[in-house]
């Protein structure tokens, strides 16, 4: 289904995050030794603020043949780097997924401690998905809200 062409940006309105395996599959927050067969869901990040992610580079491969130019071929993202990501709340269960840390809890489940892992030299890899809303301004959908992915 298409959006709307003209609308208003409400803002940055959550993120999702995952692990990555080293198949290049997703494995939601239990990360690679998951089970066969098991549902596998992203940790929902509820109140960001900024993310400030670069404009990605793309492959692009000619394509020659007959001795002369055919055209070329653009492939998705080479890679994007890294970027700062703002958040207004910290999110302890967030820290622990992308730095392979855990949250200690103590008898009483109110209060946890999160800590950095910084003796391991190779962090997870992880994947981030950004949501936009967007309020529609077309006639006929005038105030409809859009999710921006």
């Amino acid at each position: 289904m298409a959006g709307p062409i003209r609308g208003s940006v409400v803002g940055f309105q959550h993120a999702q995050c995952w692990l990555v395996g080293t198949d290049g599959y997703m494995y939601g927050t239990v990360g690679q030794s998951a089970p066969a067969d098991s549902t596998l869901n992203p940790l929902l990040l509820a109140h960001p603020v900024t993310a400030q992610v670069p404009t990605p580079q793309r492959v692009v491969v000619p394509l020659k043949g007959g001795n002369r130019f055919l055209g070329q071929v653009m492939f998705g993202p080479d890679q994007f780097g890294s970027f700062p990501l703002t958040l207004e709340d910290l999110d302890l269960e967030f820290n622990a997924l992308i730095g392979n840390s855990s949250v200690d809890s103590t008898t009483n489940t109110r209060w946890k401690q999160g800590h950095d892992n910084i003796n391991l030299p190779d962090l997870p890899q992880v994947g981030l998905m950004l949501t936009t809303l967007m309020q529609s301004r077309e006639s006929g959908s005038d105030g409809v809200n859009y999710y921006l992915n």
